[in-house]
C-alpha cells in the first residue's frame, strides 16, 4: 500500500536487538539487521568491539518487551 506502517511490518522482521557482554561485566545493548539468508547481521562497530559474548534476538510478534518492568532481557537469553 506505501504507507509508513506497510513498510515498517515488511522490514521488522530484519532488525534484530544485539546484546554484548562487556569486558568490564555489563551488558550492552544496540540493534542490527539481518542481510542475508544464511543469517549474516550488519550493525555499528561501536555495538560490538571489545565484547566477549555477542548475541542476537529477532524480532517476535507478541512477544513482551525486555523491559526492567517486564522481568528483562535475560528471560529471553
Amino acid at each position: 500500500s506505501g504507507d509508513l506502517a506497510s513498510l515498517v511490518d515488511a522490514v521488522r522482521p530484519s532488525v534484530v536487538l544485539i546484546v554484548t557482554d562487556r569486558p568490564d561485566g555489563k551488558t550492552a545493548y544496540g540493534a542490527g539487521l539481518v542481510v542475508s539468508k544464511t543469517g549474516h547481521v550488519l550493525t555499528s562497530l561501536h555495538v560490538i568491539e571489545g565484547a566477549k559474548k555477542i548475541r542476537a534476538m529477532l524480532f517476535r510478534q507478541g512477544r513482551v518487551t525486555y523491559t526492567p518492568m517486564d522481568g528483562g532481557l535475560t528471560r529471553f537469553l
